[in-house]
């Protein structure tokens, strides 16, 4: 016998309680290379190039496979703004649970289901802690800039550098991030990076919600300049 093989039946022996198939398959999960989902800790392909790019890459991957050309309506932004954002233990200690809401927090794509989402979580656990307010609006965040095809938002000390995807350029004209821009009291600057535009706001004596508020004026304007355009 394998000694993977040995593993898998060590699993099934260790969980018997009700709704051991899902600790089952995670066990499975980690057993083949995965790692560890929603953390830190990856093994393998999915270690190199992080949990969002390896299921992109597979979804493409398969699409190709069949034949078929993906039309290409959102990006899939990396938004690094150095804020805590998560889901304690002391508020949703339930494992499953807490996959279950970091799926609806990655699939929020409108305002309607991040407020929704909000009044799920009370409803169910009570009122969130504010690393929890931060994962929903980071959430949001993330969708509209996958909307207006950011490539990367992220905080480097007192500054917040937005670079955006070519694509980008096919959609907005320099005055349409200048209009964004005015929705917003944050001081900023226009630049190219490498080819690319890049948006650099100040956040310097700025709190952690006061960013991600003025972020969210920024890009709701571009978002609703794209939808002009269409």
């Amino acid at each position: 016998m394998t000694e993977v093989s040995e593993k898998r039946l060590e699993a099934i022996k260790e969980f018997t309680e009700l709704g051991s198939g899902f600790k089952i398959a995670m066990q499975d999960l980690s057993i083949r290379g995965a790692g560890n989902i929603l953390g830190a800790s990856q093994s393998g392909f999915i270690d190199s190039v992080g949990y969002e790019l390896y299921s992109q890459l597979l979804e493409e991957a398969i699409i190709a496979k069949q034949g078929k050309q993906k039309k290409r309506e959102k990006s899939n932004s990396e938004i690094n703004l150095q804020i805590d954002a998560y889901l304690p233990s002391d508020y949703i200690s339930d494992q499953r649970q807490k996959i279950e809401v970091y799926k609806k927090t990655k699939e929020i794509d409108s305002r309607v289901n991040y407020q929704e989402l909000q009044d799920e979580l009370i409803d169910r656990f009570g009122e969130y802690p504010d690393v929890v307010a931060y994962l929903l609006e980071i959430g949001l965040l993330k969708s509209l800039a996958d909307q207006t095809f950011t490539h990367l938002v992220e905080r480097k000390q007192e500054y917040i550098f937005i670079t955006f995807e070519n694509k980008a350029g096919q959609i907005f004209l320099t005055q349409d991030y200048f209009k964004a821009l005015s929705e917003t009291n944050l001081k900023a600057r226009i630049s190219e990076h490498q080819g690319s535009l890049q948006v650099v706001f100040d956040v310097r004596k700025k709190k952690d919600f006061e960013i991600l508020e003025q972020l969210m004026l920024f890009f709701e304007g571009l978002s609703a300049i794209k939808e002009e355009k269409f």
